[in-house]
Protein backbone atom coordinates (compact mmCIF):
# COMPACT_ATOMS: atom_id res chain seq x y z
CA UNK A 1 0.00 0.00 0.00
CA UNK A 2 1.28 3.14 -1.00
CA UNK A 3 1.08 6.04 1.60
CA UNK A 4 0.02 9.76 0.54
CA UNK A 5 3.19 11.61 1.56
CA UNK A 6 6.20 9.13 -0.50
CA UNK A 7 3.67 9.58 -3.01
CA UNK A 8 2.86 12.99 -3.42
CA UNK A 9 6.59 13.53 -3.36
CA UNK A 10 7.37 11.04 -6.28
CA UNK A 11 5.08 13.08 -8.49
CA UNK A 12 6.92 16.32 -7.14
CA UNK A 13 10.10 14.27 -8.48
CA UNK A 14 8.47 13.43 -11.82
CA UNK A 15 7.50 16.64 -12.63
CA UNK A 16 10.64 17.99 -11.75
CA UNK A 17 12.16 16.02 -14.15
CA UNK A 18 9.65 16.27 -16.84
CA UNK A 19 10.29 20.43 -16.46
CA UNK A 20 14.07 20.18 -16.18
CA UNK A 21 15.49 16.84 -18.18
CA UNK A 22 16.99 18.91 -20.77
CA UNK A 23 19.10 20.46 -17.90
CA UNK A 24 22.39 18.33 -16.45
CA UNK A 25 20.38 17.50 -13.49
CA UNK A 26 21.03 14.95 -11.03
CA UNK A 27 19.18 12.50 -8.20
CA UNK A 28 20.64 15.46 -5.63
CA UNK A 29 18.64 18.25 -7.68
CA UNK A 30 15.78 16.42 -7.56
CA UNK A 31 16.14 15.05 -4.22
CA UNK A 32 16.73 19.15 -3.27
CA UNK A 33 13.76 20.06 -4.94
CA UNK A 34 11.64 17.81 -2.90
CA UNK A 35 12.95 18.57 0.13
CA UNK A 36 14.76 14.42 0.86
CA UNK A 37 18.36 13.18 1.38
CA UNK A 38 18.95 11.81 -2.26
CA UNK A 39 19.43 8.24 -0.77
CA UNK A 40 15.92 8.96 0.80
CA UNK A 41 14.17 10.03 -2.80
CA UNK A 42 16.00 6.91 -4.59
CA UNK A 43 15.01 4.79 -1.92
CA UNK A 44 11.14 5.97 -2.29
CA UNK A 45 11.26 6.35 -6.05
CA UNK A 46 12.53 2.87 -6.57
CA UNK A 47 10.18 1.08 -4.46
CA UNK A 48 7.16 3.08 -5.58
CA UNK A 49 8.16 3.09 -9.28
CA UNK A 50 10.39 -0.04 -9.40
CA UNK A 51 12.68 2.29 -11.61
CA UNK A 52 15.16 4.39 -10.24
CA UNK A 53 15.17 8.44 -10.96
CA UNK A 54 18.01 8.22 -12.99
CA UNK A 55 15.98 5.45 -15.25
CA UNK A 56 12.94 7.33 -15.67
CA UNK A 57 14.79 10.98 -16.50
CA UNK A 58 16.51 8.66 -19.21
CA UNK A 59 13.61 7.36 -20.44
CA UNK A 60 11.93 11.06 -20.80
CA UNK A 61 15.37 12.43 -22.64
CA UNK A 62 14.80 9.46 -24.76
CA UNK A 63 11.02 9.56 -25.85
CA UNK A 64 11.99 13.35 -26.13
CA UNK A 65 14.80 11.83 -28.62
CA UNK A 66 12.10 10.17 -30.81
CA UNK A 67 9.73 12.97 -30.99
CA UNK A 68 12.74 14.92 -32.22
CA UNK A 69 14.44 12.93 -34.01
CA UNK A 70 10.82 12.56 -36.00
CA UNK A 71 11.17 16.39 -37.28
CA UNK A 72 13.11 16.97 -40.91
CA UNK A 73 16.49 18.03 -41.13
CA UNK A 74 17.24 17.14 -36.72
CA UNK A 75 20.68 15.93 -36.58
CA UNK A 76 21.22 13.35 -34.51
CA UNK A 77 23.94 15.15 -31.95
CA UNK A 78 21.95 18.01 -32.38
CA UNK A 79 18.98 15.97 -31.04
CA UNK A 80 21.22 14.48 -28.48
CA UNK A 81 21.87 17.85 -26.54
CA UNK A 82 18.16 19.02 -27.26
CA UNK A 83 16.81 16.10 -25.63
CA UNK A 84 19.36 16.50 -22.52
CA UNK A 85 21.85 14.26 -22.86
CA UNK A 86 25.60 15.86 -22.69
CA UNK A 87 27.54 13.03 -25.36
CA UNK A 88 26.38 12.56 -28.48
CA UNK A 89 28.06 8.68 -28.51
CA UNK A 90 26.69 8.73 -24.61
CA UNK A 91 23.33 9.24 -26.08
CA UNK A 92 23.74 6.97 -29.32
CA UNK A 93 24.57 4.26 -26.70
CA UNK A 94 21.42 4.53 -24.28
CA UNK A 95 19.26 5.39 -27.22
CA UNK A 96 20.12 1.80 -29.11
CA UNK A 97 19.70 0.08 -25.37
CA UNK A 98 16.29 1.38 -24.74
CA UNK A 99 14.88 1.31 -28.62
CA UNK A 100 16.31 -1.25 -30.01
CA UNK A 101 18.38 0.76 -33.22
CA UNK A 102 20.40 3.37 -33.57
CA UNK A 103 19.58 7.12 -33.56
CA UNK A 104 20.28 7.01 -37.04
CA UNK A 105 18.13 4.12 -38.43
CA UNK A 106 15.22 5.25 -36.07
CA UNK A 107 14.83 8.80 -37.33
CA UNK A 108 15.72 7.02 -41.37
CA UNK A 109 12.39 4.48 -40.68
CA UNK A 110 10.58 7.56 -39.41
CA UNK A 111 11.50 9.32 -42.19
CA UNK A 112 10.03 6.38 -44.97
CA UNK A 113 6.69 6.49 -43.17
Amino acid sequence: KTHPIPTRLIVKAKEYIAANFTKNISVNHIARHVNISPSRLSYLYKSQTGKTCLQHLTQVRIAEACRLLGKSGAKVTEVAYEAGFNDSNYFRVVFKRAVGISPSLYKQKLSHL
